[in-house]
């Protein structure tokens, strides 16, 4: 969503870095309410980032455009460590959204933010929350209603003990998804 209709163009991309040429197609992109430079002149692919086509020493390459971003505005990025997005905009190149970290850094920032896929919100979930309770409240063994539900008794047994599916409570539903 843009802020106003400003249109800016990063042209530090276009030509001071090292991996850029000065014939590159400019960036351009605007502000939305939350400060995010949102590009609207280069692809996104299907997880929402900038990718720019840059030649190493003749050979055609793909980037993150929000790395070239952070190696240009702060320093390079140290081996075994991403580019984080404070603003969980995967689209943004705002230096100021950016920093380094490590990919449990990533993971501990998605699941603090509520950004996580829980329960049946996961793709791979075979079971509903209404399946998650009704098999902590069945008194069966666990291989009995494993066969019922499609899963292995490990995951009953995980289940019963609160070690998968933890957002989901006691006997009623907290959060059912």
């Amino acid at each position: 969503m843009k802020l106003d209709n400003v249109v800016y163009r990063y042209s530090k991309a276009d030509s001071t870095h090292p991996r850029a040429k000065k014939s590159s197609k400019p960036i351009l992109y605007t502000i939305n309410e939350n400060n995010c430079w949102e590009v609207f002149s280069h692809h996104k692919d299907k997880d929402g980032y900038v990718r720019v086509l840059r030649r190493i020493n003749g050979q055609k390459k793909m980037f993150y455009l929000h790395r070239l971003v952070f190696e240009i505005e702060k320093h390079k990025i140290p081996d075994g460590l991403v580019v984080l997005h404070a603003c969980d905009n995967p689209g943004c190149i705002n230096p100021e959204h950016l920093s380094c970290g490590t990919v449990a850094d990533n993971a501990a920032d998605m699941k603090n933010k509520g950004r996580s896929l829980k329960g049946s919100l996961n793709g791979n979930s075979k079971l509903s929350a209404q399946d998650v309770l009704a098999i902590r409240n069945d008194p069966r063994d666990a291989l009995a209603v494993a066969k019922e539900f499609g899963i292995t008794r490990t995951h009953v047994y995980y289940l019963r003990a609160y070690k998968n599916w933890k957002h989901i409570g006691g006997n009623e539903l907290n959060d059912a998804n």
